[in-house]
């Protein structure tokens, strides 16, 4: 947590609070700083009331910034919060906060946090406008739909642009066919050691997924068997992983 202080600003994905559809510009990325906690399992709920507690005082005082807290299934806790350019990360919003509740107890909070874990990092998501299947517009927030789905396509430098086209033939398709099940694509930013293509899926639960994409496999029919095919030809590996949603965790502003 001691970046989070230091850069003022707040941790994912691919799912964030109405303030970062208004951070949102007209180029094709939007960037997303990423804080990330690998909780020791012993001290799950030390943490969280910790994070609960920290929200709290946030909402006392209208801090400007705000951030959405997921879990992921592995015990990491990611918090996200958009940012126009790098210069955001040196705004230290987080004076207001600890001059409301004094160096002492403030310090002592995030002394806290860091018992918690045995390391964190930081680093950067962009939001690929262009590759992202939202027709009704783009909507990181999916109300209602607290499940996140992500899978990463690791890829080599040389391969990157051959899997912007393949992403852009899904998304032809995906058009095409009227899909149901959306989704969007962040490119890894700075920060990340490899490169990689990350489909970001929301719904209700895990079971309601499954349901989705298994409806959609079966839209997609042979052209979407011979295009994931091609996908697999130029990745280098594919990781899966899923998280929930806290809201409880999270703080906007205003609200």
């Amino acid at each position: 947590m001691k970046r989070i202080i230091q850069t003022a600003v707040f941790l994912l994905a691919l799912y964030l609070v109405p303030c970062a559809n208004q951070a949102q510009s007209n180029s094709r990325y939007q960037s997303y700083y990423v804080h990330e906690d690998p909780v020791l399992p012993s001290m799950t709920a030390d943490y969280e009331k910790l994070a609960t507690g920290l929200a709290a005082e946030c909402k006392k005082i209208n801090l400007p910034d705000g951030w959405l807290s997921l879990k992921l299934d592995d015990n990491r806790y990611i918090y996200v919060t958009p940012v126009d350019n790098m210069a955001d990360l040196d705004k230290n919003t987080f004076a207001p906060l600890q001059e409301k509740m004094g160096k002492e107890a403030f310090t002592k909070m995030f002394a806290d946090f860091d018992k918690c874990y045995n390391s964190h990092r930081d680093y950067m998501v962009r939001l690929d406008k262009e590759l992202t299947y939202m027709p009704g517009g783009i909507d990181i927030n999916n109300a209602g739909m607290p499940y996140r789905h992500y899978t990463y396509y690791y890829v080599t430098p040389q391969n990157i642009a051959k899997t912007g086209e393949i992403a852009k033939a899904f998304l032809a398709l995906y058009t095409k066919k009227g899909a149901k099940l959306q989704y969007r694509i962040y490119r890894n930013g700075f920060g990340e050691k490899e490169a990689y293509f990350m489909v970001v899926t929301s719904a209700k639960s895990a079971e309601d997924y499954e349901r989705m994409r298994a409806e959609n496999r079966e839209l997609l029919g042979d052209e979407g068997k011979e295009l994931y095919g091609k996908l697999l030809q130029v990745v280098s590996s594919i990781k899966n992983i899923s998280a929930m949603a806290r809201p409880e965790l999270s703080y906007s502003p205003g609200k």
